[in-house]
């Protein structure tokens, strides 16, 4: 667990879908002038840094690159050109031997400033909205994924089926542990996990889109504490769909989609823990 006093998130700099593979150097350098200049101690990434070659060189050089700490959640394309065990074994390894990196996936609730404890999981897109079995779509990650290889119709839906369920087993053993340290609770994921949260030029995905871009099995886990739990607030940061959109779920559950775009990474919120209570307040734009 990253409980040391040393480690608590105060002023967090919110990142995702950064896509370094990506980037140039000068859009880069133009990432970093502003975390610099916007003072973080921490940095919340959720997912899609890179891809499954580069992504623990990528977490290494982000640790060179800033001085606090970085907890994270993977997205879909770090899994691209590998397989979804070995990168998850090879970004454990990489956070144990690299001080300051966190990946939040099957591990304990990290305590921050304000009261508040961070929860994370990859998530997936799990097959259980939308009409999986109609849609015409066709993810990239069924050819660059090796888990999904060669998998027909019935075996893939049920392979995603089943990511999404061990997502939701993990992130419900930490909101349970979470409930016990704080009545605040933040989580990183990847994928929305629920239809309001598909953000979409404003509007929400379609059925053809929805099966691979929310994770029902954890927006059913997110409902199910928040109903269990009235007197918790938890907030969810995902990303995956490129833009930005906040749904209020339950009256103690909001989600925010972050924005993105292929080769401009920006700094998608300053999130103040010691003050920290919903978008309107200190949910501050770089």
């Amino acid at each position: 667990m990253y409980s040391t006093a040393a480690h608590i998130p105060r002023r967090c700099g919110w990142l995702t879908d950064i896509h370094l593979n990506f980037v140039n150097l000068s859009a880069r350098d133009a990432l970093w002038q502003k975390i610099a200049s916007a003072q973080l101690d921490s940095l919340l990434i959720t997912g899609d840094i890179s891809e499954a070659d580069d992504i623990c060189y990528e977490l290494t050089r982000l640790r060179s690159e800033f001085p606090g700490q970085i907890f994270f959640v993977l997205g879909n394309h770090d899994f691209y050109h590998g397989s979804i065990d070995l990168v998850r074994e090879r970004v454990e390894w990489t956070c144990k031997t690299q001080p300051r990196l966190h990946y939040l996936t099957g591990n304990a609730p990290m305590p921050m400033a304000g009261g508040w404890s961070l929860c994370g999981d990859d998530g997936w897109g799990d097959a259980r909205l939308g009409d999986f079995f109609c849609s015409p779509i066709r993810m990239n990650d069924f050819r660059l994924i090796n888990d999904f290889a060669h998998l027909d119709s019935h075996s893939l839906y049920r392979k995603l089926k089943r990511l999404g369920t061990e997502s939701a087993i993990r992130l419900s053993q930490q909101l349970r542990v979470a409930a016990q340290q704080s009545n605040h609770i933040l989580v990183l994921t990847h994928l929305p996990p629920f239809k309001e949260s598909c953000w979409y030029e404003g509007g929400h995905g379609n059925d053809d889109w929805l099966p691979f871009f929310a994770c029902h099995a954890v927006g059913l886990t997110l409902k199910r504490f928040c109903r269990s739990n009235p007197s918790h607030e938890v907030i969810v940061l995902c990303g995956h769909t490129h833009h930005r959109g906040v749904s209020r779920i339950l009256p103690n559950l909001l989600t925010w989609t972050g924005q993105a775009d292929y080769g401009q990474p920006q700094l998608e919120a300053i999130l103040n823990m010691e003050d920290f209570v919903h978008p309107n307040a200190s949910w501050g734009y770089p």
